[in-house]
C-alpha cells in the first residue's frame, strides 16, 4: 500500500543502499539537525561534515550545513554551501530560500529576490517562501507586488501570523492605519506573544491618535521581546506624547541599557529628563546621543534647549546652528536661534531667522508672535517680558478641540458658571430650574475630568474660576479630580483652605468613584457622609 502511494507521488521506488552509507549519512543529518535546534552549532557542523564525507553528492547535507552557518552569521561560507546544494539539485526550493535570506542580510536585495522567486516557482505551496518574497518586495518599496505575494501565501495558510503582520506593515506604510491595525490584530490572535506584531500595531494605533491603546501594545512588545531596543523606545515616546513623563523614564533608560550605542534612545532619554526638569542629566543624555551620531540634528536641538534653560546662551545658539545646518527645513530650529538672539538683545539678527521660519511654516504661531515682539521693540515701544495667551473654557464644545489647540494655549481656565449653564441647558438665574443642576453631578464631574486629562496630556496649566471654586464641598471635588488652581473671592479662601488641609484628596477621589460605581446621580451625599466621618 505504502509503495503504491510512494510510486504515485515520486514515480519510482527508492534505491536502497546495500552497504549502509546513505543510511549512516542520514543518521548524521538527523544528529546535525538536532544539535542545531539545541544551539550546539559547531557540533552540528561536524555532523554535517561527516555526512558530506560519506556522501559528497548529498544536496540536503550541503543545504543543512549552509543553514547552520547562517545561524553562526558566517554568511559567505553559507552561500558556498547553498550553491553546492543547488549544483547538485537545481530544483531545490529550500536551498534557494535559504540563500535568499542570506543575500538579503548581506544587502544584496536584487540577488535575494531572484532566489525567493525561484523558491516560490519550484514549490508554490510553501507559505514561508511567499512570505520571504513579500517581505523583500516590501523593503524594496514594491508594495503592491509584496501584497500580492503575501496574499498568495495566505491563500495557502490563512493562519500564518507572520504574513498577516507583514500585511499590516504594508498597510501602515501606505498610511491605511485602520486596515493595518486589523491585520496586526489578526496576527496577534494567531500568535499572542508575537512581539513584532504588537509593536507594529502600536505604531498604527499611535498614528491614529489612539495613544493609550498604543501604549498597551508597546508594553506587550517589551514583555514578549525585551531585548529589542525599539520596543522600549516606542513605549517611552508614546508615554511622552500623553504627558506621562515620569512613567516614560524607566523605558527610556531601558532602551539605552538594551543598546548603549543606539543614539535615538539617548536622545529620547534626554527629552524625558528635560520634561522632568532634570537638566544636567538631560544634557548628559543629549551629549551621548550626539557622540554616537554627529548628524543627529534632533538631539543637537534638544541639547540647545537644555543649554538655553541653563542660561548658557552662546552654547545653545551654537547647537541650534549646527542642527539647522544638518536639516535646513526644520522651522523650529530657526525659531530657537531667534529666541536666544533676542534673549541676548540681538534683535536685528533675530528678525531674518524668524522670517525664514515663517516661510517654512506659515502656521507657526510662535514665530509670528516673536517677530511682532521684535517689531515693537525696534519701534521703541515697551513690551512685556512674557505674554501668555490662554482660553476660557465656557462651552462644552471647546473641551473637544484638537490637541493642537491645547498645545498652543499657554493656559486654560474653566469658567464654571457659564459652562454649567450650557452643560445642563438650564438658566442659572432662573430659580425654578437652578436646583436641577449640581456641580457634583457625576456626569458633570466626568466631563471635567476629560478636560483635566487633556490639559495633562499637553502639559497645559489649568484652573477653575466661578462661584463653585469658593464653595468648600465643590472645591474639594474639583481638587479631587485634578484641578490644582482655583479662582475665588478673597472671603472664600479661608473656608476652602481649611477643608482642603483637613482631607486626603486621594481618599476624596475614591469616594467620588464609589458614588459613580453605585450609579448615583451626584457625588454630594457620599462626600457629605465621608466628611462627617473625617470630622469625627
Amino acid at each position: 500500500m505504502l509503495s503504491t502511494i510512494y510510486r504515485a507521488e515520486v514515480g519510482e521506488l527508492p534505491t536502497l543502499d546495500s552497504d549502509g552509507t546513505a543510511l549512516q549519512a542520514r543518521e548524521l543529518m538527523d544528529k546535525g539537525y538536532s544539535l542545531t535546534e539545541l544551539g550546539r552549532l559547531e557540533e552540528a557542523l561536524e555532523a554535517y561534515d561527516r555526512a558530506i564525507t560519506l556522501q559528497p553528492d548529498y544536496a540536503w547535507a550541503w543545504a543543512r550545513r549552509a543553514r547552520t552557518l547562517r545561524l553562526l552569521e558566517r554568511y559567505e561560507e553559507a552561500i558556498v554551501c547553498y550553491d553546492r546544494a543547488l549544483t547538485l539539485d537545481p530544483n531545490y526550493a529550500w536551498a534557494y530560500n535559504g540563500k535568499g535570506i542570506i543575500l538579503d542580510r548581506l544587502q544584496r536585495p536584487a540577488e535575494a529576490l531572484i532566489c525567493f522567486i525561484q523558491a516560490t516557482e519550484l514549490n508554490p505551496r510553501d507559505v514561508w517562501y511567499w512570505y520571504n518574497r513579500g517581505d523583500l518586495l516590501d523593503k524594496l518599496g514594491r508594495r503592491r507586488e509584496a501584497m500580492d505575494a503575501l496574499q498568495r501565501g495566505l491563500s495557502i495558510d490563512a493562519r500564518h501570523p507572520n504574513s498577516h503582520a507583514r500585511v499590516g506593515q504594508i498597510y501602515r506604510n501606505e498610511k491605511q492605519y485602520d486596515a493595518a491595525v486589523q491585520a496586526y490584530e489578526q496576527a496577534i490572535r494567531l500568535l499572542p506573544e508575537y512581539a513584532w506584531a504588537h509593536n507594529g500595531c502600536g505604531l498604527a494605533l499611535k498614528a491614529l491618535g489612539r495613544l493609550n491603546e498604543a501604549i498597551l501594545s508597546f508594553r506587550r512588545a517589551t514583555r514578549y521581546q525585551p531585548e529589542i531596543v525599539w520596543h522600549w523606545y516606542n513605549l517611552a515616546e508614546t508615554l511622552i506624547m500623553t504627558g506621562r513623563y515620569q512613567e516614560a523614564l524607566p523605558p527610556a533608560r531601558e532602551a539605552t541599557r538594551m543598546d548603549p550605542l543606539h543614539a535615538p534612545s539617548w536622545g529620547k532619554l534626554g527629552q524625558v529628563l528635560r520634561y522632568l526638569k532634570r537638566y544636567e542629566e538631560a544634557l548628559d543624555a543629549y551629549e551621548r546621543a550626539v557622540e554616537l551620531d554627529e548628524s543627529f540634528d534632533w538631539a543637537l536641538n534638544g541639547k540647545g534647549i537644555i543649554l538655553e534653560q541653563l542660561e548658557r546662551y552662546d552654547e545653545a545658539l551654537d547647537c541650534y546652528r549646527q542642527a539647522t545646518l544638518l536639516d535646513p527645513q526644520r522651522d523650529w530650529y530657526y525659531y530657537n536661534q531667534a529666541n536666544v538672539l533676542m534673549l541676548l538683545g540681538r534683535f536685528n539678527d533675530a528678525l531674518p531667522l524668524l522670517d525664514h521660519a515663517i516661510s517654512l511654516n506659515t502656521d507657526y504661531a510662535r514665530s509670528h508672535a516673536l517677530r511682532e515682539l521684535h517689531r515693537e521693540k525696534s519701534l521703541g515701544h515697551p513690551v512685556p517680558e512674557r505674554v501668555e495667551i490662554g482660553a476660557m473654557l465656557e462651552t462644552p464644545s471647546l473641551a473637544f478641540a484638537p490637541r493642537s489647540f491645547y498645545e498652543l494655549t499657554d493656559f486654560v481656565s474653566v469658567g464654571g458658571n457659564d459652562l454649567k449653564q450650557f452643560f445642563f441647558a438650564a438658566d442659572r438665574e432662573n430659580e425654578l430650574v437652578r436646583r436641577r443642576y449640581d456641580t457634583l453631578n457625576l456626569s458633570f464631574l466626568s466631563f471635567l475630568e476629560q478636560i483635566v486629562a487633556r490639559c495633562r496630556e499637553t502639559d497645559t496649566p489649568l484652573s477653575f474660576c466661578g462661584e463653585d471654586a469658593g464653595r468648600p464641598i465643590e472645591a474639594l471635588a474639583l481638587a479631587a479630580i485634578g484641578f490644582r488652581s482655583l479662582s475665588m473671592r478673597p472671603a472664600s479662601v479661608g473656608p476652602v483652605k481649611a477643608l482642603l488641609r483637613k482631607v486626603n484628596l486621594d481618599q476624596a477621589r475614591k469616594v467620588i468613584e464609589a458614588a459613580r460605581a453605585e450609579g448615583a446621580e451626584s457625588a454630594r451625599p457620599r462626600l457629605m457622609d465621608w466628611l462627617a466621618t473625617v470630622a469625627e
